[in-house]
């Protein structure tokens, strides 16, 4: 495919903001999956009564709250996204932050190959540029 030269800056800048866009979106998801594997871990620490704790209200927001003996059997409120939440058994709790964490990890692979992609399209891109600049005229097309 040729490409004319007056349009490679256009093309590096658009796949440049394509780059920034994906790696935002995969900073977003290991925030995501870091709060799944937290909500798992806490599910996996013994239970004691009597114990203080601070609950989280929001990601900024705690309130104090004291575990007592009958809480250890009591269904855990999880939330399932755009503020719900449903009561789910420790099991159901766990296999539901287990299956979050999985499809995150799954999602984040697939953005980092296309990063990977786009880096390699980038490199391309700018190599095709830089010879075109560094040749005498040529006709105006670079070909990739």
């Amino acid at each position: 495919m040729s490409i004319p030269a007056e349009q490679m800056p256009t093309l590096i800048n658009g796949i440049q903001n394509e780059l920034e866009m994906l790696k935002h979106s995969l900073t977003q998801l290991n925030s995501a999956r870091e709060r799944f594997t937290i909500n798992f871990n806490i599910m996996n620490v013994p239970k004691k009564n009597n114990v203080e704790a601070l609950i989280p209200l929001s990601n900024s927001v705690y309130t104090n709250a004291t575990i007592t003996e009958q809480d250890n059997d009591k269904p855990y409120l999880i939330d399932i996204g755009t503020g719900y939440y449903v009561e789910r058994s420790t099991d159901a709790a766990k296999e539901y932050y287990k299956r979050k964490v999985t499809l995150v990890e799954s999602q984040m692979q697939q953005i980092q190959k296309l990063i990977g992609e786009k880096k390699q399209v980038l490199s391309q891109l700018a190599e095709s540029l830089k010879s075109r600049k560094n040749t005498p005229s040529k006709k105006d097309e670079v070909s990739l």
